[in-house]
């Protein structure tokens, strides 16, 4: 792909100065974030709003911006939820382990 089609593609995830989602998240780009008098607005349309002039006069917007949308426009990417669900694994195996161990005194 070019240059173009990468930004396109990549650029509401890494190149913008308010980003609704965390490091390891994407922003659902076509998810619902909303309604504004009755018309739905998707987590993009938030996210661009969030990076506008108009809502960089709040100097607080991006924060509440964040608060609000996150839930509903962010997931957690592949790599970073398998590497969660093999901690999460990690974790109960360990805890069997342990109760093993007291068992056995």
């Amino acid at each position: 792909g070019t240059c173009a089609e990468a930004t396109t593609v990549f650029g509401p995830h890494c190149c913008v100065k308010c980003s609704i989602c965390g490091d390891n998240e994407m922003l659902k780009l076509k998810a619902k974030a909303g309604t504004t008098n009755g018309s739905p607005f998707t987590c993009f349309s938030a996210q661009a709003w969030l990076n506008s002039p108009a809502a960089k006069k709040d100097k607080k917007s991006c924060r509440k911006g964040r608060k609000v949308w996150a839930k509903r426009c962010c997931a957690a990417d592949a790599a970073a939820k398998r590497a969660k669900a093999k901690a999460k694994a990690k974790a109960k195996a360990m805890a069997r382990a342990k109760a093993r161990a007291m068992a056995e005194r």
